[in-house]
């Protein structure tokens, strides 16, 4: 609902006539449901996924005490630039490494 009303109504109509679509498609409505690990990643200047989006989620899942890594890339869009993009990778890597493999990420990794 909070993405850019000429992507998002373009192929769900607006809020006010497809209520129940947009409810579907919300993921808050599923935060219950969540099981796991999860790592959230946001641009502040995503004009794409608006900021909004992930406030909500982030509110769901601490509402619910669950579980979650955040890591915010201020000034960042859609697509996150190089230099941040790398630094993204890297904590992406120790992410899947600490809390899927349980065990710490190669050193090299950080060359």
């Amino acid at each position: 609902q909070l993405y850019d009303t000429h992507y998002t109504e373009r192929f769900m109509d607006q809020p006010s006539e497809n209520p129940e679509g947009y409810k579907k498609t919300a993921v808050t409505t599923y935060a219950n449901q969540y099981r796991g690990l999860l790592r959230i990643v946001h641009g502040t200047s995503d004009d794409n996924v608006h900021l909004q989006n992930s406030i909500q989620l982030i509110n769901a899942l601490q509402d619910l005490k669950k579980h979650f890594e955040l890591m915010v890339y201020p000034g960042e869009r859609h697509g996150i630039s190089a230099l941040k993009g790398l630094h993204n990778r890297i904590e992406s890597y120790r992410f899947y490494y600490n809390n899927l493999l349980n065990k710490p990420m190669p050193e090299d990794f950080l060359k």
